[in-house]
């Protein structure tokens, strides 16, 4: 097998083809839908956004404070997109969680939002896609393995990671799961969990679900932090 190239990323994949067209009168290039969306996106899968809320430290500051307050394996690639808000790069999955459950940093007195970057990125909005701990209490114990209650969550958003007791099984009485939510969603309370066999009608109870440091989100201004009813 052939080397990787260290420049691929930045290069980008050559088989990504577009067409040269008109729109509405201007020359207009026109890429896939499965390449904007799909192999473009994901070569910055592990890029996050943070957001000031009104301006930005000096970049150098940033970076310097940054890298002292999160431990991090890769050293992040910060770099400035306008005078609030700053791209932050890492290249694996695990130091980019790590960024983004934080979900704000404190530089200068300055807090700064966390969220991930995506192919729709507007820098006016805050994305409403945030991690919060999902709580199921009384959740039966053979249901707290990972791969049983993540199933019982996909209703919820997309299960992430199960909080240490959860994980070593020393919480027999409750589940505790890190989740990708949409704030712009209703946020379920209970979740029907039932069994089935050809023999017996279908059968289950009701399962509780709390949660934890939500953060408020305008649905009007799309901004975190505060909300409009």
């Amino acid at each position: 097998m052939g080397k990787t190239n260290p420049n691929s990323k930045k290069l980008g994949d050559p088989n990504v083809k577009t067409r040269v067209t008109m729109h509405n009168g201007v020359h207009a290039v026109i890429f896939k839908s499965k390449d904007y969306n799909g192999v473009m996106a994901e070569e910055c899968k592990y890029t996050l956004i943070g957001k000031f809320v009104k301006t930005r430290p000096n970049i150098e500051r940033s970076r310097s404070s940054f890298v002292e307050k999160i431990s991090l394996k890769s050293t992040p690639k910060i770099g400035t997109y306008d005078y609030r808000t700053v791209f932050i790069e890492v290249s694996n999955e695990e130091d980019c969680q790590t960024i983004w459950f934080r979900r704000s940093i404190e530089i200068d007195g300055m807090v700064m939002w966390l969220q991930k970057w995506n192919s729709d990125f507007k820098p006016e909005e805050d994305s409403p896609i945030v991690p919060v701990w999902v709580l199921l209490p009384g959740l039966l114990f053979h249901f707290h393995p990972w791969n049983y209650v993540k199933k019982i969550l996909r209703p919820i958003g997309i299960p992430l990671s199960p909080d240490l007791a959860t994980e070593n099984r020393t919480r027999p009485n409750m589940a505790k799961v890190r989740v990708e939510v949409d704030l712009t969603k209703p946020r379920l309370n209970q979740i029907w969990v039932g069994q089935e066999d050809e023999a017996n009608p279908l059968k289950g109870f009701y399962q509780k679900i709390e949660y934890e440091g939500v953060p408020k989100y305008c649905r009007h201004c799309k901004i975190l932090g505060h909300s409009v009813l």
